[in-house]
């Protein structure tokens, strides 16, 4: 059976993994990758088209590219009317070429499942337009019950739904032996024993200006002198960063590392101590997926697809009101002198993120395309 796979830009980390998990599974499975633009300009890579040798990857062809999110590329057409492939699998429904492949599969009654990170309900024209977009699918793949509830919202037929939280791979799992912080890595980058992790871009929506004022609040409110902040990532907001701990004098106690692989990633979340992802707007979040993973305690806002999907309030992290620097510090304090809560939560969270690793969405995938095949 041969799949097609049309991305606005394809994530060499998630999607890369599970379509080798999905090929390894399935071996009697062609898998043909095609998306639009080899990165984004608010992305820190670029696609690699030699990752895999268990399924193809191609550009497709003519992309006119004006601005984040926005490509359009003529191959689409052909692609779908030669109509090479048993079904279509379409990341997405509001990228200009995507939402022309939907526009073609419908008119020319191709097989196709929509795959949907998440979803929000939204008001006026726009309703119109997603409901257009997303009815007609022969199946979709989303990440949460209350994104399958909107779903069904714009039309979706329920019984097609199938939830597959995004997943992170296993490099990101923590063991045993890591447990223990490694004495040289905290040396190396002059790190004291217990740090606080932040992963993203540095951008307003992030809140990264809320997470500093947080921290400033713990230094000299709370009176932690012995724990570190660790922001990693790069964008818009580092000259206001670098001021903030200029004129705050926290040159001793806030490191901000330049953009990392993905495969550097995975050590600096295993010594930290609690990450924190305090954005007012993510529609899921990947880096929650890896802190889970990596058996940490996270304090996060209700904004975030990941958080609303995953995390119970003080069962498996922590949820916080976005906008709040009181709240945040407050939190953190609270998960630094409870040890027995930290170590619980820490638990929960990697339990949870067990129950979601590659494999297991690997056959909720296989399951869909079985299902929609018959």
């Amino acid at each position: 059976m041969r799949l097609a796979y049309i991305n606005n830009i394809w994530d060499n980390h998630y999607g890369h993994y599970l379509m080798e998990i999905l090929k390894q599974r399935y071996n009697e499975l062609t898998i043909d990758i095609y998306f639009c633009a080899s990165s984004e300009s608010n992305r820190k890579y670029q696609f690699e088209s030699s990752a895999s040798t268990l399924y193809g990857m191609y550009h497709l062809k003519g992309e006119i590219s004006w601005g984040i999110d926005k490509h359009f590329n003529w191959g689409i057409f052909p692609l779908i009317f030669q109509n090479k492939y048993d079904l279509y699998f379409i990341g997405g429904y509001f990228y200009p070429t995507v939402m022309l492949a939907i526009i073609l599969c419908r008119l020319l009654k191709r097989r196709y499942i929509l795959v949907i990170d998440h979803m929000y309900k939204k008001k006026g024209f726009l309703n119109i337009i997603k409901k257009f977009l997303i009815t007609g699918a022969n199946g979709y793949i989303t990440t949460s019950l209350e994104a399958k509830e909107n779903l069904i919202f714009y039309g979706a037929r329920k019984n097609n739904i199938y939830i597959a939280p995004l997943s992170c791979n296993d490099s990101f799992y923590r063991t045993d032996q890591d447990i223990i912080p490694d004495v040289r890595f905290l040396q190396k980058y002059n790190l004291k024993e217990k740090y606080i992790l932040f992963v993203g871009r540095f951008e307003e929506y992030k809140g990264v200006t809320y997470l500093l004022e947080a921290f400033k609040l713990l230094k000299f409110k709370y009176k932690h002198n012995d724990i570190d902040l660790v922001l990693i990532g790069s964008g818009a907001l580092q000259e206001n960063i670098n001021n903030f701990i200029e004129i705050n004098n926290l040159k001793n106690d806030i490191k901000v590392i330049s953009w990392l692989s993905y495969t550097d990633l995975p050590i600096w979340y295993k010594n930290a101590l609690i990450f924190v992802f305090p954005s007012y707007y993510d529609v899921w979040a990947f880096v929650i997926n890896e802190a889970m993973a990596a058996r940490l305690p996270v304090i996060s806002t209700n904004e975030v697809g990941a958080v609303r999907a995953l995390i119970k309030n003080d069962i498996n992290g922590i949820v916080i009101p976005s906008k709040n620097s009181e709240i945040l510090a407050h939190e953190i304090d609270r998960l630094l002198q409870d040890i027995q809560l930290r170590e619980i939560l820490a638990k929960n969270a990697f339990e949870t993120a067990l129950k979601y690793k590659l494999d297991n969405i690997a056959k909720i995938y296989i399951q869909a395309i079985q299902n929609i095949i018959k």
